[in-house]
């Protein structure tokens, strides 16, 4: 056996560890990006709700300030 073949032995796991690290890099990634997407989403969805209940309110105190 050749003394460089125990060392590819090595190798072979230490490739398999890299790939799993950055496998698991990149499913936080994309977890990290849909999470701030969906956030982007709740805002304008609340938004939209505070405008709608701020314009019923102001409708509610002069029906025609809206017409």
């Amino acid at each position: 056996m050749h003394p460089s073949a125990g060392r590819l032995r090595d190798e072979r796991g230490s490739v398999l560890i890299t790939g799993l690290l950055l496998t698991l890099a990149l499913l936080m990634v994309l977890g990290a990006a849909v999470d701030i997407g969906h956030a982007f989403v709740v805002r304008r969805d609340l938004t939209s709700l505070a405008d709608d209940a701020a314009l019923a309110g102001a409708q509610q105190l002069d029906p025609q300030a809206i017409h």
